[in-house]
């Protein structure tokens, strides 16, 4: 089962897609749009800026009433992937126990995709876990940091990275026991789309100390010519955030899917835990590509025969 629960923002509404035939490229958005797609954004990063000074809470947890606060982040999270014209199905649902949600990583929107769609209700959003030099972009990493996002140092040496991932995790312990929800990209940076690589097991130690579920999420941006990921899609390469929004406000319409899979208890070794989580967000993307992928085309040389002569 899935549902649809984010229109693309095109001026078709998202009623009508490209065909499995149809090359990415003929989904270009024109000029005016692509315009007021990037200026929508702006305009999102810096209405966000003004909230957080009103309601949201600090690095230190200090914030406004906690339900209002949740769903604003979520509305917030809606409205981006509503000016980038997202058009996004939803397989399955988030676990109603707090619990730690595991995803594969492939581009930004990742984010807004998840926080408006992790929660186990409408009022709820999730806890992210980012890389260290978020903190220092402007604006992006001030809205992270008030909005409870937990910043993991991956510089310095290697004592240095464990022992503030094994600080991380006592965190999103004691987050997960307070009924927060967690969200946590093991791989530790974008990918490709095409493989779920490795995930690092250090950050699963926090839903053992805390007796939390695990819930795998698996996110995918077809290609619509039927490959496993749209090409524009991953940030990776070094590109600038600012570049690659500018690229993806160029297409017509996103199409983005998110599962929330099978959760289960955090028992045993943490990198048996990271092994089953990542093996199943790999076997739902696999199952989902085999299930989209139009089936090949056989061509058959068709025999020329000369018209019959009469005499």
């Amino acid at each position: 089962m899935s549902r649809t629960c984010v229109p693309a923002g095109s001026p078709e509404g998202g009623k009508r897609g490209l065909s499995q035939s149809t090359p990415w490229h003929a989904g270009r958005a024109p000029a005016w749009l692509r315009l007021a797609r990037f200026a929508a954004l702006a305009g999102l990063l810096l209405l966000g800026a003004l909230i957080t000074l009103v309601w949201l809470r600090d690095p230190d947890g200090r914030r406004g009433p906690a339900p209002r606060q949740d769903a604003i982040v979520r509305w917030w999270h809606r409205q981006v992937l509503r000016a980038l014209g997202v058009r996004l199905r939803v397989f399955g649902r988030p676990a109603a126990e707090a619990c730690l949600v595991v995803a594969n990583h492939v581009s930004w929107v990742d984010i807004p995709v998840l926080g408006a769609t992790a929660g186990a209700h409408p009022d709820q959003s999730v806890d992210f876990v980012a890389k260290g030099e978020i903190r220092r972009w402007p604006v992006v990493g001030y809205l992270a940091a008030r909005t409870g996002t937990l910043f993991l140092v991956r510089q310095g040496s290697l004592d240095r990275q464990r022992a503030a991932a094994s600080e991380a995790a006592r965190h999103l312990a004691r987050r997960l026991r307070a009924g927060r929800r967690p969200l946590v990209f093991p791989e530790g940076g974008t990918g490709d789309g095409r493989e779920v690589r490795r995930f690092h097991a250090r950050l699963f130690a926090a839903a053992v100390e805390a007796g939390a579920l695990i819930q795998p999420a698996a996110l995918r941006y077809p290609d619509p010519d039927g490959g496993p990921v749209h090409p524009l899609l991953p940030f990776v390469g070094g590109i600038s955030l600012p570049r690659h929004a500018w690229r993806l406000c160029g297409l017509r319409r996103i199409e983005a899917e998110v599962a929330y899979l099978e959760p289960f208890p955090a028992a045993g070794p943490r990198r048996e835990l990271a092994e089953r989580a990542r093996a199943a967000v790999a076997g739902w993307l696999a199952g989902r590509q085999a299930e989209t992928t139009p089936p090949a085309q056989t061509w058959k040389r068709k025999r020329m025969t000369s018209p019959s002569r009469t005499t």
